[in-house]
């Protein structure tokens, strides 16, 4: 059985098919193609986790740093804060 959700969904990237032909736009046509293919639409990207956890506040910030990075902006450091693991010492974990 699948670990993702049955709610999640999943986009898988295909590969370039030269016999496929793609549009040309030129500079001086971007203004003119107004509303048009693909002009003005949030693209879905698939980002490795449920759909519950994309909603966590830490998490979000990493990401939208990432896509920040991604274009060439300089971006803060961001990191998900976890318990420090180093507070458990001289535990007895056989005795557990």
């Amino acid at each position: 059985m699948s670990t993702r959700a049955s709610n999640a969904r999943h986009v898988r990237q295909r590969k370039l098919n030269t016999k496929q032909q793609l549009r040309i736009i030129r500079e001086d046509e971007i203004d003119d193609q107004g509303e048009g293919e693909g002009h003005g639409q949030v693209t879905q990207v698939e980002t490795g986790v449920e759909k519950a956890e994309e909603t966590e506040f830490h998490l979000q910030k990493i990401i939208q740093g990432a896509s920040a990075a991604a274009l060439g902006n300089k971006v803060n450091q961001s990191y998900i804060p976890t318990p420090d693991a180093t507070r458990a010492q001289g535990v007895e974990y056989d005795k557990l």
